[in-house]
Protein backbone atom coordinates (compact mmCIF):
# COMPACT_ATOMS: atom_id res chain seq x y z
CA UNK A 1 0.00 0.00 0.00
CA UNK A 2 2.59 2.48 1.14
CA UNK A 3 4.83 1.36 -2.26
CA UNK A 4 1.60 2.06 -4.79
CA UNK A 5 1.18 5.72 -2.47
CA UNK A 6 4.77 6.66 -3.31
CA UNK A 7 4.75 5.74 -7.22
CA UNK A 8 1.15 7.62 -7.16
CA UNK A 9 2.80 10.78 -5.52
CA UNK A 10 6.07 10.48 -7.94
CA UNK A 11 3.37 10.24 -11.15
CA UNK A 12 2.02 13.14 -10.15
CA UNK A 13 4.71 15.64 -8.91
CA UNK A 14 7.32 14.33 -11.40
CA UNK A 15 5.33 12.72 -15.02
CA UNK A 16 8.77 13.37 -16.62
CA UNK A 17 10.04 10.21 -15.62
CA UNK A 18 7.57 8.01 -16.33
CA UNK A 19 7.56 9.24 -19.86
CA UNK A 20 9.33 7.11 -22.72
CA UNK A 21 10.25 9.82 -24.90
CA UNK A 22 12.52 11.63 -23.13
CA UNK A 23 14.49 8.62 -22.61
CA UNK A 24 18.07 9.54 -24.58
CA UNK A 25 20.40 6.96 -25.03
CA UNK A 26 24.65 8.15 -25.24
CA UNK A 27 25.84 7.08 -28.69
CA UNK A 28 28.40 3.94 -28.51
CA UNK A 29 31.05 5.30 -30.37
CA UNK A 30 31.74 3.05 -33.82
CA UNK A 31 35.26 2.12 -33.08
CA UNK A 32 34.17 0.47 -29.30
CA UNK A 33 30.93 -1.02 -31.01
CA UNK A 34 33.04 -2.87 -33.32
CA UNK A 35 35.56 -3.73 -31.78
CA UNK A 36 35.86 -7.58 -31.30
CA UNK A 37 37.26 -8.83 -28.08
CA UNK A 38 41.10 -8.41 -28.26
CA UNK A 39 41.86 -10.66 -24.67
CA UNK A 40 40.84 -13.94 -26.89
CA UNK A 41 41.25 -15.38 -30.03
CA UNK A 42 39.55 -17.69 -32.22
CA UNK A 43 40.83 -20.76 -34.36
CA UNK A 44 37.48 -22.74 -35.54
CA UNK A 45 35.52 -23.89 -32.88
CA UNK A 46 38.38 -22.99 -29.99
CA UNK A 47 38.54 -19.85 -28.53
CA UNK A 48 41.65 -18.74 -26.63
CA UNK A 49 40.99 -16.77 -23.91
CA UNK A 50 42.34 -15.30 -20.39
CA UNK A 51 45.64 -14.74 -20.60
CA UNK A 52 47.98 -14.09 -17.47
CA UNK A 53 51.54 -13.69 -17.11
CA UNK A 54 53.67 -14.12 -14.58
CA UNK A 55 57.03 -14.98 -12.96
CA UNK A 56 58.39 -18.50 -11.45
CA UNK A 57 59.98 -17.93 -7.82
CA UNK A 58 63.28 -19.05 -10.45
CA UNK A 59 62.33 -15.93 -12.63
CA UNK A 60 60.83 -17.94 -15.61
CA UNK A 61 57.80 -16.49 -17.40
CA UNK A 62 55.02 -18.53 -17.14
CA UNK A 63 51.86 -18.23 -19.12
CA UNK A 64 47.49 -19.14 -17.89
CA UNK A 65 44.83 -19.37 -20.20
CA UNK A 66 41.94 -21.28 -21.24
CA UNK A 67 40.79 -23.10 -24.41
CA UNK A 68 37.36 -23.44 -24.90
CA UNK A 69 35.88 -25.90 -27.62
CA UNK A 70 32.45 -24.03 -28.77
CA UNK A 71 31.74 -27.14 -31.61
CA UNK A 72 30.04 -29.99 -31.37
CA UNK A 73 33.05 -32.20 -31.65
CA UNK A 74 35.71 -33.24 -29.54
CA UNK A 75 38.90 -31.52 -31.15
CA UNK A 76 42.15 -33.01 -30.36
CA UNK A 77 45.53 -33.58 -32.15
CA UNK A 78 45.72 -29.76 -32.29
CA UNK A 79 48.85 -27.48 -32.02
CA UNK A 80 48.42 -23.67 -31.80
CA UNK A 81 51.32 -21.28 -31.49
CA UNK A 82 49.67 -18.15 -29.80
CA UNK A 83 51.35 -14.60 -30.08
CA UNK A 84 50.67 -11.57 -27.76
CA UNK A 85 50.84 -7.98 -29.47
CA UNK A 86 49.46 -4.80 -28.47
CA UNK A 87 45.93 -4.24 -29.22
CA UNK A 88 46.72 -1.64 -32.12
CA UNK A 89 49.65 -3.21 -33.41
CA UNK A 90 49.80 -3.94 -37.02
CA UNK A 91 49.36 -8.15 -38.11
CA UNK A 92 53.68 -7.89 -38.95
CA UNK A 93 54.59 -6.59 -35.53
CA UNK A 94 56.63 -9.01 -33.98
CA UNK A 95 54.85 -10.55 -30.76
CA UNK A 96 55.69 -9.33 -27.09
CA UNK A 97 55.34 -13.29 -26.07
CA UNK A 98 54.87 -16.58 -27.70
CA UNK A 99 53.35 -19.87 -26.21
CA UNK A 100 52.05 -22.89 -27.32
CA UNK A 101 49.14 -25.17 -26.60
CA UNK A 102 49.00 -28.85 -28.00
CA UNK A 103 45.62 -30.42 -27.61
CA UNK A 104 47.10 -34.58 -26.94
CA UNK A 105 43.95 -34.96 -25.43
CA UNK A 106 40.40 -34.43 -26.22
CA UNK A 107 38.56 -31.61 -26.20
CA UNK A 108 35.23 -32.29 -25.92
CA UNK A 109 32.78 -30.60 -27.26
CA UNK A 110 31.67 -27.02 -24.76
CA UNK A 111 34.30 -27.93 -22.58
CA UNK A 112 36.79 -25.71 -20.89
CA UNK A 113 40.35 -26.16 -20.41
CA UNK A 114 43.20 -24.52 -18.07
CA UNK A 115 46.28 -24.31 -20.13
CA UNK A 116 49.77 -23.59 -18.23
CA UNK A 117 52.82 -22.97 -20.09
CA UNK A 118 56.43 -21.63 -20.43
CA UNK A 119 56.05 -18.57 -21.90
CA UNK A 120 58.86 -17.27 -24.43
CA UNK A 121 58.68 -13.57 -23.73
CA UNK A 122 60.95 -11.05 -25.85
CA UNK A 123 61.10 -8.25 -23.45
CA UNK A 124 59.99 -8.27 -19.23
CA UNK A 125 56.86 -8.91 -18.16
CA UNK A 126 56.63 -5.74 -16.45
CA UNK A 127 56.76 -3.82 -19.81
CA UNK A 128 53.53 -5.50 -21.56
CA UNK A 129 50.72 -3.38 -22.05
CA UNK A 130 47.67 -4.35 -19.06
CA UNK A 131 45.80 -7.69 -20.27
CA UNK A 132 42.83 -5.62 -21.68
CA UNK A 133 45.24 -4.12 -24.37
CA UNK A 134 46.62 -7.33 -25.48
CA UNK A 135 45.98 -8.76 -29.02
CA UNK A 136 45.88 -12.59 -28.75
CA UNK A 137 46.91 -14.19 -32.05
CA UNK A 138 46.68 -18.00 -33.34
CA UNK A 139 48.49 -20.08 -35.21
CA UNK A 140 47.81 -23.63 -36.39
CA UNK A 141 51.05 -25.88 -36.55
Amino acid sequence: MLVTAVVAALLFSRPSLFHRDRLALEEVPEAVAGTAGTGSAVFGDLQVAGVRTWYTPDHKPKVRAVIVNHGEVPRSGINLQVHLRPAEAPEDTPPLASFSIRLDEALEPQQIRDIETDLMAMGTLASFPKWHHLRVDLEAR
